[in-house]
């Protein structure tokens, strides 16, 4: 789960060129992309310095993440908000520039909550009148899916991490059509990484996605990249396992670890009271990305995420931080 506050950390000015690097031909054959959530401040921001870096990188395939507010979990609307949502021009050149650079694109819309409690997020949403929120959703999408066939993006993401709203299989089976009539890529729900047996609708989308936020000890403790390898060497073989049941690929649609010392015990928590420790989630893609090499099926994923102030970040951020380079090796 990404957390519900993290887009507050877009401080403009420190996306400057100072960790801008020279571009270069992006990869054709690695499954690994990158994420980039469109999570600044203005909403015209200019996001191509940032698709350099990501080019720079190596990697093949990125990620697009455009967030949507409602106000609450019981709300029924859905839209963006002032200096937390970029504008639809915004999407659109940022589309446009990923694939006039050789990337692979995936577009990934983003519920998040105006008014929350510490326990509220997208996954325990109960809207008032769920199918009036079933429509505001897949307006959402819809509009997203029609610029992104505009792009000729490969996928799209119909939903994230909605745990409460799952149960409503035949909502999901009108809006996943209703999205198929205006995109004619590959569908894919991302569903948290406790919740994606439960999904009842698998048979309607193309791909398993799953989130990567496995705990990977208990609180209290740490790993290192070999514990780290062990755990994600017995995780994934069962992750593919449990795609291949369903008759689908395996995407993680999102994985990282944020920059602080309960990373491996907390994955999903870049607001947890605890000391920043930006080595240790280096360690954690280390010991990810050797299970994955050695497990014998390569694992799709998107690397979360780009979008960042760099060295100093506690949160996912990438850029900047020692987990960049690791990340690299991937592709």
């Amino acid at each position: 789960m990404s957390s519900p506050g993290w887009s507050r950390r877009a401080v403009l000015g420190a996306l400057g060129s100072s960790l801008l690097v020279r571009p270069a031909l992006a990869g054709p054959t690695s499954s690994a992309g990158v994420a980039l959530g469109l999570f600044a401040s203005a909403p015209d921001w200019d996001y191509r310095p940032l698709l350099d870096e990501i080019v720079a990188l190596g990697a093949p395939r990125i990620l697009l993440v455009v967030p949507h507010y409602q106000d609450s979990v019981r709300a029924v609307k859905i839209g963006p908000r002032p200096g937390f949502s970029p504008d639809r021009s915004t999407v659109d050149r940022t589309l446009a520039a990923a694939r006039n650079r050789g990337l692979q694109v995936a577009l990934m819309p983003l519920v998040r909550l105006t008014r929350r409690t510490p326990t509220e997020w997208r996954g325990v949403i109960a809207p008032k009148d769920v199918d009036r929120w079933f429509r505001a959703w897949t307006a959402f999408v819809c509009d997203l899916g029609g610029l992104a066939r505009a792009h000729r993006a490969g996928r799209l993401v119909v939903g994230t991490e909605f745990a409460s709203l799952e149960v409503h299989r035949d909502r999901w089976a009108a809006h996943i059509r209703a999205v198929r009539d205006v995109f004619p890529g590959r569908l894919l729900y991302s569903a948290n990484w406790d919740h994606h047996r439960d999904v009842p609708f698998w048979d309607l989308v193309d791909e398993i996605g799953i989130t990567g936020y496995f705990r990977l000890c208990p609180p209290g403790s740490t790993l290192d990249a070999a514990g780290a390898a062990r755990i994600w060497r017995d995780l994934l073989p069962r992750l593919h396992a449990f795609a291949d049941g369903k008759g689908k690929p395996l995407v993680l649609t999102e994985i990282g670890w944020p920059a602080l010392a309960t990373a491996a015990s907390h994955p999903w928590d870049d607001t947890y009271a605890a000391p920043p420790d930006p080595e240790l989630p280096a360690e954690l893609w280390r010991g990810f990305l050797q299970a994955r090499e050695s497990v014998g099926r390569e694992s799709a994923f998107y690397a979360w995420n780009w979008f960042g102030v760099g060295a100093g970040e506690t949160g996912f951020g990438l850029r900047g931080m020692p987990a960049a380079q690791v990340v690299k090796g991937a592709f």
